[in-house]
């Protein structure tokens, strides 16, 4: 669908809105008025002359569609340019529009949700007019939305719906359409706020192209730091911003056939790595996860290979191959209707050949019962007369059952005929009840496939999580291991030394006790020695009669400083031993 016919849609609503008694006309003022309001939205130099001199044949009465046209497509649409906001564009239409046809009595939706629906009627709908969207584009988008919603769709439930719609009205209007989701009848048990979330994910697919939007991290040019951004993927451009609601826009990057999208390895801590280099400069991304990292490549990627064919966006491309299916099918129902016209042509023509037959039939039959009857009433009369006239009679009676007989074949081979036909009338209607089939069932596998690649992709989630929750756990298994390691070798180290230091020990005991022997062996002689000088010293005493007191003075403490060392405990045993070897002497 062009600009203009996109452009002519909205401008239909708007001139259908100000034809108030709906006569088809509108009055030059109000034309006045929409002719410069179209130009002041689309920046179209405005000419308030052009519409009088176009009009100045017509000076009375309101002017129609058809009158208003020309006029339209000369000063208006001719020199429009792709320049303009189509937002504003849609909403000055849909604002003449709606406040005559919108009925907000029982509706869940708020009037902006209203009007994204309104643009998606005029994208979905037929390019004729009356506009109106078919039972088909009406199902792709009840279907798109309850997705978004994060529902199931029940294409039961939809038949039951269109079985409601009458045999000759198979579609919808504009308004027919608000009507049908803002009342929620294909949305129970979702609340307003789903509603409008999934109204405006699908408004900002199929109308702003949106394709794929979310939050990542961005490396800037400059700084070389890492910002997180909401980006937008469009067909020919991706837009970041400083948040999802799109109020501060920070930069485009714009696609060509040029540009190409790659993976790159985990590096400065980032991870989910891609970058999209262009013809003027590169850009790295960081998404959140490696399943939105593959997303966001392969729609780059579609993006830009849709731009080296020339091919518009996928759901255009869908749109209109929805559009060429359907008019397919209709060329061959209208071919299938003409040939069973034709057929039934035939066939009643040669009924009527049939039935005038067998009235020649009868009649001749009439006939030779009345000149049997005369024959008969005659034969007594006129037999020798009239013998040869008999078998001339008879043989043109043979010649008559001859051509009755021919003509018998001729109706039994009609017959066949029609029943032929009527066998390939009923092969035909299985074909289409076996296609429509083939359909029913290549959307259930389709549908089934879907969900098998979304079971899929959970589970490949799922796989990574396990993945990365192992990978952890061995990385503290290993942590854990080296410091029982550490510990390990802290405490041979610990051992080792006391095991030395033990040793250490035992051989100062050893040295110790090597000691305590010499002391011992040096004490035990010197007592023996002072045992005998005592003795000695008591004989001489004895004869001498000299008192000397030997005992008077106290025996004498050996130190740690001498030959041996004591301790006290020691001391006092040897001052025990020594004091019994004094008493002997």
């Amino acid at each position: 669908m062009g600009l203009r016919d996109e452009l002519l849609k909205a401008i239909w609503h708007a001139f259908t809105a100000l034809d108030v008694d709906q006569s088809g006309k509108v009055s030059k003022s109000q034309l006045k008025v929409l002719s410069h309001s179209l130009c002041t939205v689309m920046k179209i130099p405005h000419d308030p002359v052009a519409l009088e001199e176009h009009f100045k044949d017509d000076d009375e009465g309101p002017v129609s569609t058809q009158g208003y046209m020309p006029y339209l497509n000369r000063f208006i649409l001719d020199k429009v340019q792709d320049n303009f906001d189509r937002m504003d564009f849609n909403k000055m239409c849909w604002t003449l529009c709606a406040r005559k046809n919108l009925n907000r009595n029982h509706l869940l939706i708020a009037d902006d949700d209203a009007f994204k629906i309104w643009c998606i009627f005029n994208f979905l709908s037929e390019e004729r007019y009356p506009l109106v969207i078919v039972t088909e584009e009406i199902e792709y988008f009840l279907c798109k939305l309850t997705e978004a919603m994060g529902g199931s769709w029940i294409e039961e439930k939809f038949e039951d719906y269109r079985g409601q719609l009458s045999e000759g009205q198979q579609c919808l209007t504009a308004w027919e359409l608000i009507e049908l989701v803002g009342t929620g009848h294909f949305s129970k048990g979702m609340d307003r706020q789903t509603l409008s979330m999934g109204i405006s994910e699908v408004f900002q697919e199929l109308i702003l192209d949106v394709l794929k939007q979310g939050y990542m991290m961005k490396k800037g040019h400059k700084r070389k730091n890492w910002t997180e951004r909401w980006f937008v993927l469009q067909p020919s451009s991706i837009s970041y911003y400083v948040g999802e609601d799109l109020t501060e826009k920070k930069g485009d990057i714009h696609l060509d056939g040029n540009c190409c999208v790659e993976s790159l390895p985990d590096k400065d801590g980032k991870k989910c790595l891609f970058f999209v280099k262009c013809s003027d400069k590169s850009y790295e991304i960081s998404a959140s996860d490696k399943k939105k990292k593959q997303e966001w490549i392969q729609a780059i990627q579609t993006c830009i290979s849709l731009l080296k064919v020339g091919r518009p966006a996928p759901h255009c491309e869908a749109r209109q191959k929805r559009r060429e299916l359907r008019q397919k099918q209709q060329a061959e129902q209208e071919q299938l209707e003409l040939r069973m016209r034709e057929l039934q042509t035939a066939n009643e023509s040669k009924q009527r050949e049939l039935e005038a037959m067998k009235k020649k039939l009868e009649d001749a039959a009439a006939s030779a019962a009345e000149e049997e009857q005369r024959r008969l009433q005659t034969q007594n009369e006129l037999e020798d007369l009239y013998r040869a006239e008999m078998a001339k009679e008879r043989m043109v009676r043979l010649q008559m059952e001859e051509q009755v007989a021919q003509k018998s074949s001729e109706v039994e081979v009609y017959l066949l005929r029609v029943r032929e036909l009527e066998d390939m009338y009923h092969r035909l209607e299985e074909a289409l009840e076996d296609e429509r089939q083939a359909r029913l069932d290549e959307e259930t596998v389709r549908k089934l496939q879907a969900r098998i690649l979304e079971e899929e992709s959970a589970k490949r989630l799922e796989l990574e999580q396990m993945h990365l929750q192992q990978q952890q756990a061995i990385t503290q298994t290993r942590a854990e291991k080296e410091e029982l390691e550490r510990e390990r070798l802290a405490k041979e180290s610990a051992l080792e030394a006391a095991a030395q230091q033990l040793e250490r020990l035992e051989a100062e005991r050893q040295g110790a006790l090597e000691q305590y022997q010499v002391a011992h062996l040096y004490m035990h002689t010197g007592i023996q020695c002072y045992y005998t000088h005592t003795r000695a010293l008591a004989y001489m005493q004895a004869h001498t009669h000299t008192r000397i007191h030997i005992w008077s003075k106290a025996p004498q403490k050996i130190t740690n400083w001498g030959p041996a060392a004591f301790t006290e405990a020691e001391l006092s045993l040897r001052e025990k031993d020594w004091g019994f070897y004094a008493s002997e002497f």
